[in-house]
């Protein structure tokens, strides 16, 4: 069992090391727009993957001797708080991004209505509205595309269970056929048998 929470353990490590240096990078403004976006997604989808190995790593806890018990233990502990510490810093990461695409770019230090003319709030307003409609936008998108996807991963599930079928029917046939040649092996066992008894009173005979 400690091989099994010591391959955990492994890919654990490895999943924090890809989210934490993903977080730095969305965090220095690395990414912009549809980029950003597909970042986003890959961080959400590491930090699921990792809250599911953490997971399973608690219950090979359950299965370790009372020697090994403590070390992993321990370990199970300090993942728990980096994974939670990772998860914070993204969302802090997320919306400090949303901000700056809000605004264009600008600090939010440089938003101040009260030092901006009319034609500034009112660009400024619109670009908001405009970015929420392409955010709602992308959102739909990648909502067709799961929707896509699933309509696919149903028809494919559909067409493997009708040939699982017809494999099953051919194992019923062919065992049904093993089972009449069984039979007629056993008749003629027993037709051989029934002639070699009669053989010697024929002899008797002629």
């Amino acid at each position: 069992m400690a091989e099994e929470i010591q391959f955990l353990d492994e890919e654990l490590n490895e999943i924090c090391v890809e989210i934490r240096k993903g977080v730095d990078e969305l965090a220095g403004g690395r990414f912009k727009g549809d980029a950003r976006a597909e970042k986003i997604a890959h961080i959400n989808k590491r930090l699921t993957r990792a809250k599911q190995v953490l997971h399973s790593y608690k219950v090979e806890l359950r299965e370790l001797s009372p020697e090994d018990l403590p070390q992993f233990n321990q370990k199970s502990k300090e993942y728990n708080n980096l994974i939670s510490k990772l998860s914070n810093d993204f969302s802090a990461a997320k919306q400090a991004g949303d901000r700056e695409e809000l605004v264009g770019g600008r600090s939010t230090t440089e938003i101040d209505p009260d030092k901006m003319t009319a034609k500034e709030i009112i660009d400024t307003a619109k670009k908001v509205q405009d970015d929420s409609k392409a955010s709602t936008m992308r959102s739909l998108q990648k909502v067709e595309q799961a929707e896509a996807i699933g309509k696919d991963t149903a028809a494919t599930l559909k067409q493997q269970t009708e040939q699982l079928k017809s494999i099953h029917a051919e194992v019923e046939e062919v065992e049904s056929n093993i089972k009449r040649g069984a039979k007629l092996a056993r008749r003629f066992v027993v037709v051989v048998f029934l002639y070699q008894s009669i053989q010697p009173c024929f002899s008797l005979v002629f």
